[in-house]
C-alpha cells in the first residue's frame, strides 16, 4: 500500500483530499461545531436623567450590587430649592383661584339680589302705573319707579357681565393651578433622579467620573453587568441553520475551562443578519473577513446556559465554543 503510493503522489493527494471532503460534508450532518462564540450578558451604562454635580459614588469597580442598590448620587440642593419654589408658585395659584371663585360667588348673589329688586320695582311700576290711570298719584311718582326699574336692570346686566368675567377667570385660575401643579410634579420627579440605583443585580464594571465632577443627562458614570440574561451567543454558518431548532440541546464550555463541556439549550435563532456594517443599527453584523480570507456568511444563535449563572462566576465576553450533535 505504502509502495503503491510512493509510486502514484498525484493520484494519492487527489484521493486524500477527495476523502477528506467528502468526510467534512458527512459531518455537516452529523454535528455542528463553533469556537466563535461568547459568553453575553445584558451591559447597562448607569447614567443619570437630569445633569448635576456628582456628589457621591457609593460603589466601586467590580462590586456585586443587588436590585435597587444606589449608585451614585447628584447634589440635590439645587434640585430641592426648584422643588420649593415650583410648591410656592402652586400655593399662590390656588389662592388666587380661591379669590377667583370667591368673586364668581359673590356676583352670583349680586345677580340674585338685582334680580329681586327687580321684580319687586316691577311690582312697584305697576302698581303706581294703575293709580295714575285713576288719578290717585302724581306723575312724578311713576317717573321715579321707572327710572329705579331702569336702574335696576342695569345693574343686573352688570352684575351678569360681572359673573362671565369671573368664570373666565376661573377657568383661567384653574389652567394656572394645573401648571403648577405639573411643575411641582418635574420638580419632585427631578429630585427622585438625583438618587441613580442600579435595575438589577450585577456587577460594576468601569466607573468613567468621580466625585465632584458635573455631569450632563445621559453621560455614563458607570457600566453594570448584569445578572439578568447570561448566554451564549455563537456564530453558525448558513449552512447549519436547518438543522438547528429553538429548545434543542447543545454542548458548551468556556474559555476559562476548554476541557469541561457542559450542556445548554438552543434560545433563539436570527431573523437574518446585515450584510454591512452601517445596518447594525437593526440586525446584527457578522463581520465575514479575517486578515487574509473570506469566510462563509455566518449567523448569531442564542444559547441558555441552563442555570450555569448561579452555580459559577460568568464573565461578558468571554471566549466559549459550542457542539451540537444531530
Amino acid at each position: 500500500m505504502i509502495g503503491w503510493i510512493k509510486r502514484h503522489v498525484g493520484t494519492s493527494i487527489i484521493v486524500a483530499a477527495v476523502a477528506i471532503y467528502a468526510a467534512y460534508e458527512t459531518s455537516t450532518y452529523l454535528f455542528v461545531y463553533s469556537d466563535d462564540a461568547y459568553v453575553a450578558t445584558n451591559v447597562v451604562f448607569a447614567s443619570p436623567e437630569v445633569a448635576g454635580r456628582l456628589q457621591a459614588l457609593n460603589v466601586r469597580r467590580d462590586q456585586e450590587v443587588e436590585e435597587g442598590a444606589v449608585l451614585f448620587l447628584l447634589d440635590q440642593e439645587p434640585f430641592e430649592l426648584n422643588l420649593d419654589y415650583a410648591r410656592a408658585k402652586l400655593t399662590l395659584a390656588e389662592a388666587e383661584l380661591k379669590l377667583a371663585e370667591d368673586t364668581v360667588q359673590a356676583a352670583q348673589t349680586r345677580i340674585a339680589s338685582n334680580e329681586s329688586i327687580l321684580v319687586d320695582s316691577n311690582k312697584t311700576l305697576e302698581r303706581l302705573e294703575d293709580l295714575l290711570s285713576r288719578g290717585n298719584v302724581a306723575q312724578q311718582k311713576v317717573d321715579d319707579a321707572t327710572r329705579d326699574r331702569n336702574v335696576t336692570e342695569a345693574n343686573l346686566a352688570d352684575s351678569r357681565d360681572h359673573l362671565v368675567g369671573a368664570k373666565q377667570a376661573v377657568v383661567q385660575q384653574q389652567a394656572e393651578v394645573s401648571v403648577a401643579k405639573a411643575a411641582v410634579a418635574q420638580a419632585e420627579w427631578a429630585l427622585e433622579r438625583t438618587i441613580v440605583k442600579a435595575p438589577s443585580k450585577g456587577r460594576v464594571g468601569p466607573v468613567t467620573a468621580h466625585s465632584g465632577d458635573y455631569v450632563k443627562v445621559g453621560q455614563a458614570v458607570m457600566a453594570l453587568v448584569t445578572d439578568d440574561d447570561w448566554r451564549i451567543i455563537a456564530n453558525v454558518r448558513e449552512r447549519f441553520l436547518e438543522s438547528l431548532k429553538p429548545g434543542q440541546f447543545v454542548w458548551f464550555n468556556l474559555g476559562s475551562e476548554p476541557w469541561h463541556w457542559r450542556r445548554g439549550k438552543v434560545r433563539s435563532l436570527p431573523a437574518g443578519v446585515a450584510r454591512s456594517p452601517e445596518q447594525t443599527g437593526v440586525l446584527p453584523f457578522v463581520d465575514p473577513a479575517t486578515d487574509w480570507i473570506r469566510l462563509p456568511r455566518r449567523f448569531p444563535i442564542e444559547i441558555d446556559l441552563l442555570g450555569l449563572q448561579d452555580r459559577r462566576r460568568l464573565f461578558q465576553g468571554a471566549d466559549a465554543s459550542i457542539l451540537v450533535v444531530f
